[in-house]
């Protein structure tokens, strides 16, 4: 059975969003080899067009997954309502600017 590790609450927002982002790229440097290798397997058996095609995909959903993994998200969920309780629309603009 895996064990859950509570959450720190003096622990702060920008010291969890780095130690997300520090992982994101650390595993990005080791999956780059093997997506090399598998291109290089792949494009013997597929025309060009069709290996463009699964790269394009991939990449959609490599960048999607990284916009959930990076903290975006769940920052957005912190600092919303504050923003909005707390009446700071130009913070909550600059806010939504950056994400997208």
């Amino acid at each position: 059975m895996s064990e859950v590790v509570p959450l720190l609450p003096d622990e702060s927002l920008t010291l969890k969003l780095k130690r997300k982002g520090v992982w994101i790229y650390l595993l990005s440097f080791i999956v780059m080899p093997f997506s090399y290798i598998i291109k290089v397997i792949v494009s013997n058996d597929l025309s060009v067009g069709d290996v463009g095609l699964m790269y394009s995909i991939l990449g959609f959903v490599g960048i999607r997954s990284v916009y959930n993994d990076l903290g975006l998200t769940d920052a957005l969920q912190y600092y919303v309502p504050k923003y909005i309780i707390q009446e700071k629309f130009e913070k909550l603009r600059g806010l939504l600017f950056t994400v997208i």
